[in-house]
């Protein structure tokens, strides 16, 4: 089978950034004046495969990104954090075909296919309870936010290289402007900035210290549940007036203050990609048959309890510093057979036999975590194992 590129991490569902053990955003678009600001941010830590099992080797794959936006209007909720899924080219396509994926998978300023996907809500600003979207049809839009976010969906491999040549191992810090040449490749912008936060109550708390600082100083946040203001102490409100004042002060304070939440997990997303490279090195140079290719991008850097949740207890083998958890499901009606009066023998019946094994290391933290999996089959002529294996290969829950 022809070689190809996957991402070297992901989860039931790819992840764009294994295990998720650090918060990784990114500011999507920002709009509107002042009193009616609105800011994206999307978490960029997970891209989710969405694709259905029956179109899994199609020529489209289904990206979900969550993309929240907060309002800065007192009309308008909180935030809405929505999961957002995108049609996309898909890289397996191409590799069936023995292509190499381009680097941008949409075409430069195509419109994107999108819809809104389960899990959607909104946080309301009155009483600060979530209130559930509706999920949606399949639309194609041009609008920025929506193209922009597409585009870290369906290019989630490049982004995520994109974000580690970019690290300095030897200063933990990050380059901005190296980040920014390599995502135009991606049709996005190279001021796309990167912060250190991914959930949605992190981006409310970055809009108004960092993006609305000019409102909260001036005391007109909304705050029609009273939470904001009653939670606060005089000593806290001081100490905030004066972290406000001094990012008022500073020449980018956007930029200083999320390069100062982006550098701080830099060591941890070094050390995660470091386990990456030690499970790629483990596949390196093997052909990966149809499971194995589908099954890669779904569990490499889940942990071992993933697998045994989703699996079954396992026949489980440690060999240095690794460990193998064997599944085996298997039909076997044969029988031997003899011609009474030549005395020939033979084999009647149907043996087909399927064989998974995850091959995991610890990372980091010491947690042990998937690093390859394996799939072969066995089977007589009357036999199909593939059968077996489709029934018998589960995802992470």
């Amino acid at each position: 089978m022809q070689r190809f590129r996957i991402p070297i991490c992901s989860a039931a569902v790819v992840l764009t950034l294994c295990g998720k053990a650090f918060g990784l955003g990114a500011i999507v678009h920002l709009q509107g004046e002042k009193g009616d600001r609105e800011a994206f941010f999307a978490d960029v830590s997970v891209i989710s495969d969405r694709t259905p099992m029956d179109q899994i080797l199609g020529p489209i794959s289904v990206r979900e990104i969550d993309l929240t936006a907060v309002y800065e209007h007192a009309a308008k909720p909180e935030w809405v954090t929505m999961r957002l899924q995108f049609e996309c080219p898909s890289a397996f396509a191409f590799a069936m075909e023995g292509k190499e994926p381009p680097i941008n998978l949409l075409k430069a300023g195509a419109p994107v296919k999108f819809k809104v996907g389960p899990g959607s809500y909104l946080m309301r600003r009155v009483d600060l309870q979530t209130e559930p979207m509706p999920e949606s049809g399949w639309n194609s839009s041009s609008a920025a936010m929506l193209m922009k976010a597409g585009r870290i969906a369906c290019n989630s491999y490049e982004f995520e290289q994109a974000i580690r040549k970019s690290i300095k191992k030897e200063s933990e810090t990050f380059d901005t402007v190296a980040f920014g040449n390599a995502i135009t490749k991606l049709d996005l912008p190279a001021d796309l900035m990167l912060i250190g936060q991914d959930l949605p109550a992190e981006f409310l708390d970055f809009s108004w210290t960092v993006l609305w600082w000019d409102t909260a100083l001036e005391g007109k946040r909304p705050d029609p549940s009273g939470k904001w203001s009653r939670l606060a102490t005089k000593a806290e409100k001081e100490a905030a007036i004066r972290k406000l004042e001094e990012i008022r002060k500073q020449a980018e304070p956007m930029l200083a203050e999320a390069r100062k939440s982006l550098e701080a997990n830099i060591g941890q997303m070094q050390a995660e990609f470091d386990f990456q490279d030690r499970a790629a090195e483990l596949r390196e140079g093997r052909d990966l048959n149809r499971f194995e290719a589908q099954l890669i991008p779904v569990w490499v850097g889940k942990a071992e309890e993933d697998v045994v949740t989703a699996m079954g207890s396992p026949n489980l083998k440690e060999a240095g510093n690794r460990r193998f958890l064997h599944y085996q499901r298997f039909f076997d009606n044969t029988a031997q057979v003899m011609d009474m009066k030549s005395g020939e023998t033979w084999e009647e019946g149907n043996y087909s036999e399927c064989n998974v094994e995850f091959v995991t290391m610890p990372d980091h933290n010491n947690i042990w975590r998937v690093a390859d999996t394996r799939v072969w089959i066995r089977e007589n002529a009357l036999g199909d194992g593939a059968a077996w294996c489709y029934g018998f290969l589960q995802a992470p829950k």
